[in-house]
């Protein structure tokens, strides 16, 4: 098994204050070959965290994509968008490879 740690910012109390809070994760060394054969990415909000995770493969291993964003509370998909719920909007994201041909960049839109 592989374990990763790594700090995220987040939004304490009523007066704002941003504190260091750890998360961590644990991953078998047969999750990236797993993706692999689906050929797909693992998106997980993290509301506690602020943060959004990309798990995806990069080469025998596994990348990890790290966003923040405020109270990420849900995550929708329809065919090359995603939509991200957050406290108080919904972000959408979408392929651009016309923009920014390598694969996986999305540019972010909030409406």
């Amino acid at each position: 098994m592989n374990s990763v740690e790594a700090a995220a910012r987040v939004q304490s109390g009523r007066d704002g204050a941003a504190t260091a809070v750890e998360f961590r994760y644990t991953q078998t060394d047969s999750f990236p070959a797993l993706l692999h054969e689906l050929r797909t990415s693992l998106l997980i909000s993290t509301y506690q965290a602020n943060k959004l995770l990309v798990a995806r493969v990069a080469g025998a291993g596994l990348s990890t994509l790290v966003r923040t964003f405020d109270r990420p509370m849900g995550l929708a998909v329809d065919g090359h968008r995603l939509a991200v719920g957050t406290r108080d909007g919904v972000w959408f994201l979408r392929d651009a490879p016309d923009i920014a041909p390598r694969p996986g960049v999305c540019w972010p839109g909030k409406y």
